[in-house]
């Protein structure tokens, strides 16, 4: 059993992680990529109205959903998109693609936790980007190489197809107006369809699919379409004409090199930058109007943060004015703490203390000034099985606003430890220390982890033990304040200035050195995180089905010939003639039978 920590871990600096016993690595260029390389959507260009008497010379300086704005170099026109011509139109899509692209990479890299990817709020996760940006193509891409891998339901195969076709559709709107974009990208989304399509036992579309990722960047192969070319060519399997076009795909161009990887299929994430930039032109109207955007919006933040890099965020709780609590696990490796709260709080703090205790997960947290706040009440004794708590907390920023949310339940078991227990409040990462608290608003326990991989578990401090160890770092808890609340929306109310999201920032670093593949490297010196990779875990030969066709019947049945009397002559000797009758067959099951690869379980070895 594996509990994951509550404590949400932007992507500046991926951590390397396995999944199904394969290492992943998502290269997120989305959040390193200079400017130079983002896709400039202001080039000068004409412009038409709907009825194509009318056009301009124009650079655009901005646009919505509803208008854009332009600037001729004299003035500035705003015209609404339904005015435009077709093309217009069309090449407003593509920005719209291009741009929510990085409205939507800017979210996704907060939820790309390599080490909790079998966790389905990460799906969740990137589905709700995908729907708070809906042309944007980042988190269908996410998508359509993770589903395949979380799941073997066919439902969900299917799903992941339809997803892929999605970017391949925008990603070809965005190259007729900006040629050569996102090839990367596209390749990638070939390959991963391919390895789906083999999943599915078809060889023609595994072929046909890699051909498509080979033809996206001309005269280079990718590693992954290389490698998964390469791969079904030296295999034993029947692959019929698919053969002679993966024979063509290897000779599309010269492959990547790459890192030394396991002998299975692999989808990759490698990806073109996410980013585009708008240059608004300097020029002033003949007529003193500026050529600003059609809306400015952002804000400095009163806390001064400019060193250091946003690492992670999770939650936790005031004890006083001057000290909060949270979970050890939050603070680890981070300098500076920003707290802040629904109300607009923003404060600095340091680490008082730390727990030793490996059964007790927790640490606090000392602000840089007092705050006129009323801290929670810890309560004196343990709360029973069934009490009703709510857990409060600031899970997914990425996923949710950074708003207060609480979830209901009750304690459903006490650890053997003696000092934690389970309830069934869900709580997400970013939960990390927020509290459970009772009816009367007191704390009835400090969550730190939940275990989703077979049935849902989450984890929580006892209150008892985290007086104890609050009162040994030297605070002085104030004395409880017995508060009774009608209902438990009451309590939340009451305790919602108390309850605070941790930014946790530390000094930006630099990446160290990958460390060499195992058994060296098959060329050059890219890593695996250059490329992205990851393995399906999928027999080759079954596609994970864990059965194939049965070579000896057809769906279940086999025949054979009998010789039977159809009759009799005149003088009563029978006569004879074969017959063809249908029986099971002895060897598979409705025209399954064991893969003999894997051994009927669906992996790969």
């Amino acid at each position: 059993m594996h509990c994951y920590p509550l404590i949400v871990e932007p992507c500046h600096v991926l951590k390397q992680a396995s999944f199904y016993g394969v290492a992943l690595w998502l290269a997120c260029s989305v959040a390193t990529v200079s400017p130079t390389s983002a896709q400039n959507l202001s080039q000068r260009r004409s412009w038409t109205d709907v009825s194509g008497r009318h056009s301009v010379d124009a650079q655009m300086v901005d646009f919505n959903e509803i208008a854009v704005k332009l600037h001729t170099g004299k003035r500035a026109v705003v015209m609404q998109r339904n005015k435009l011509s077709k093309a217009d139109r069309e090449y407003l899509e593509a920005c719209d693609i291009l741009r929510q692209s990085a409205d939507q990479a800017s979210s996704i890299v907060s939820q790309l936790e390599t080490d909790n990817l079998r966790n389905a709020s990460l799906m969740a996760a990137l589905e709700a980007i995908g729907k708070s940006s809906p042309s944007g193509l980042v988190s269908d891409f996410y998508l359509g190489g993770l589903k395949p891998v979380q799941t073997r339901k066919e439902v969900e195969i299917k799903e992941a197809i339809r997803i892929n076709q999605r970017v391949i559709s925008a990603i070809k709107k965005v190259q007729q107006h900006f040629p050569g974009v996102h090839t990367k990208t596209l390749a990638s989304v070939y390959n991963n369809q391919a390895v789906v399509a083999a999943r599915n036992g078809s060889a023609e579309g595994f072929a046909n699919f890699l051909k498509l990722s080979g033809e996206a960047t001309p005269g280079t192969l990718s590693f992954a379409t290389h490698h998964n070319a390469s791969l079904l060519l030296s295999s034993k399997i029947d692959l019929g004409g698919a053969r002679r076009t993966l024979q063509t795909v290897v000779g599309l161009g010269d492959p990547e090199p790459g890192p030394r990887v396991q002998s299975r299929l692999h989808y990759t994430f490698a990806h073109d930058p996410f980013h585009f930039q708008m240059e608004s032109s300097n020029t002033s109207s003949s007529d003193g109007s500026d050529s600003d955007s059609m809306e400015t919006t952002g804000n400095t933040a009163p806390v001064s943060l400019d060193e250091l890099t946003l690492v992670s965020s999770g939650s936790a709780f005031l004890l006083t004015p001057q000290y909060a609590m949270t979970n050890r696990h939050v603070v680890k490796d981070v300098e500076v703490f920003l707290l802040t709260n629904d109300h607009g709080l923003e404060v600095k703090a340091t680490v008082l203390a730390v727990s030793s205790d490996v059964h007790i997960d927790l640490a606090i947290l000392k602000l840089d000034q007092s705050i006129d706040v009323p801290p929670l009440h810890i309560r004196k004794s343990n709360p029973r099985q069934e009490e009703e708590i709510v857990a409060l907390g600031y899970p997914l920023p990425g996923r949710y606003e950074p708003s207060l949310m609480s979830n209901r339940g009750s304690i459903s078991k006490f650890m053997i430890d003696g000092k934690n227990m389970l309830h069934t409040a869900t709580v997400e990462p970013g939960n990390s220390g927020g509290p459970c608290v009772d009816l009367s608003g007191r704390v009835a326990g400090v969550n730190y982890a939940t275990d989703r991989q077979n049935e849902v578990r989450n984890y929580a401090v006892l209150p008892e033990d985290a007086a104890r160890f609050a009162e040994d770092s030297g605070v002085e808890l104030p004395s409880p304040i017995l508060a009774t609340h009608a209902t438990f929306a009451d309590t939340i109310e009451a305790c919602r200035e108390a309850v605070l999201m941790v930014h946790c920032y530390a000094i930006a670093r630099p990446s160290p050195p990958s460390a060499p593949s195992t058994g060296g490297s098959s060329g050059g010196d890219r890593s695996a995180t250059q490329h992205s990779l990851l393995a399906d875990d999928c027999c080759l030969w079954c596609g994970g089905r864990t059965y194939v066709t049965c070579p000896s019947c057809i769906n279940g049945k086999t025949s054979i010939r009998r010789v039977v009397i159809v009759g009799r002559s005149v003088d009563g000797s029978p006569i004879s003639a074969p017959k063809t009758f249908k029986q099971d067959c002895p060897r598979c099951n409705l025209g399954k039978v064991s893969c003999p690869a894997c051994g009927g379980t669906g992996n790969s070895h």
